[in-house]
């Protein structure tokens, strides 16, 4: 059974939601609807896509050190699979996408101070520098700091993206998500990841791996089983629709 995965954006709501009731209308017969999600992002960032940081519900930048997606060789290199690397013919030309819903325990990381927060995540909160740096786009080299007295060595930033010769980047498109509370009374909210590559094991399965047991894991979980999906996306203008 073939599996395709469908992204609408809009700078309002009301143009997705027409949108999926067409894709339905036209596909009677022929697909059938098994998971949908609802994510959004701060009006700025609408304004300026691809070109500012969506700010996460726990108030921290994300996506700040992404790769261009305007340079067409680092696209090549690490988002669209080439012929020579190995992959199955049907993957030839496309990405493979990645998707995941990570809830976050919003009150418990209200209460946690900020300093704590800054050294989870390893940047502060209200530029998105790393720590130590004044700008959100600072380089970061962590060769200066090998004890991690600056930067924590379990903290985020370090541990997704260590700057280390083989550690390679994904390309990552997030959006924000609030589903009102859950039985027990929680606020239900979170980040809708999604992130593209041309090699799933030097991708995204590794930097899960260097990731594993990093403190931001007590702020936050996997809120649906099964939701990590892996396809091949078709390549075109924008990164919007993949088939499997």
């Amino acid at each position: 059974m073939a599996t395709s995965s469908c992204r609408s954006a809009a700078t309002r709501r009301k143009p997705t939601l027409h949108a999926l009731r067409d894709l339905i209308k036209h596909g009677a017969g022929l697909m059938n609807l098994r998971w949908s999600m609802d994510g959004f992002l701060p009006p700025h960032t609408v304004q300026k896509l691809g070109k500012d940081s969506v700010i996460n519900l726990m108030g921290f930048k994300d996506g700040t050190a992404n790769p261009d997606a305007s340079d067409a060789a680092l696209m090549d290199r690490l988002v669209w699979v080439q012929p020579d690397q190995g992959e199955p013919d049907w993957a030839i030309g496309g990405s493979y996408q990645v998707v995941r819903l990570i809830r976050n325990f919003v009150e418990f990381w209200d209460r946690t101070p900020l300093r704590e927060q800054e050294r989870i995540f390893g940047r502060h909160r209200a530029t998105g520098a790393p720590l130590g740096r004044s700008h959100e786009h600072d380089p970061v080299d962590f060769s200066n700091d090998p004890d991690g007295r600056i930067t924590p060595l379990d903290s985020h930033i370090r541990l997704a993206n260590p700057r280390t010769p083989g550690s390679r980047q994904i390309l990552r498109r997030g959006f924000n998500y609030s589903r009102g509370m859950t039985r027990a009374g929680q606020l239900d909210q979170g980040l809708l990841f999604v992130c593209f590559q041309n090699d799933l094991d030097d991708g995204f399965i590794a930097i899960q791996r260097r990731l594993d047991g990093e403190p931001l894991e007590e702020y936050i979980s996997l809120s649906v089983a099964g939701s990590t999906s892996c396809c091949r996306v078709c390549r075109g203008p924008s990164i919007t629709s993949a088939s499997r």
